[in-house]
């Protein structure tokens, strides 16, 4: 008696699926990053310049230790960027604010127990390092106008 062999099934279609899926996903981001262009004024809060001051005092005296003096981080210890090179726009303002009060990840906690006010001041110096389009995504992603 022979055995009949079993078919082995090819991974190949789900593999190209995958694929699909996620170039058609970096499709959707890049055209909602990237167009804008007939999409009208880009919209963001601002802040006065006491509030971008009295941020980078709390900035430089808290963060710019681990993060750079200019918000460029630090790859070989695994320190993100805040400035416009890397994801931190990416983040609302509640996340960020939760990160300095909390801390996360390998954060520690560097603000508990700072006010609304420094905390906003903070992520006011920060944002000066995004270009406008990172800022007016970052406004809507924290649903602020």
């Amino acid at each position: 008696m022979s055995r009949k062999q079993k078919k082995r099934r090819s991974s190949r279609p789900a593999t190209v699926a995958l694929v699909s899926g996620i170039i058609v996903a970096l499709i959707a981001i890049y055209a909602g990053n990237s167009g804008g262009r007939d999409a009208g004024p880009l919209t963001y809060p601002t802040y006065t310049d006491a509030q971008i001051q009295q941020g980078e005092v709390h900035y430089q005296a808290n963060c710019a230790s681990c993060h750079g003096v200019t918000g460029t981080g630090n790859s070989r210890a695994s320190i993100p960027a805040l400035d416009a090179s890397m994801h931190a726009w990416h983040h609302s303002d509640a996340l960020i604010a939760t990160m300095i009060r909390q801390g996360g990840f390998m954060m520690p906690a560097v603000g508990p127990d700072w006010s609304d006010e420094q905390i906003t001041e903070v992520i006011a110096y920060i944002k000066e390092w995004w270009t406008p389009r990172q800022r007016a995504s970052q406004a809507r992603l924290s649903g602020t106008p």
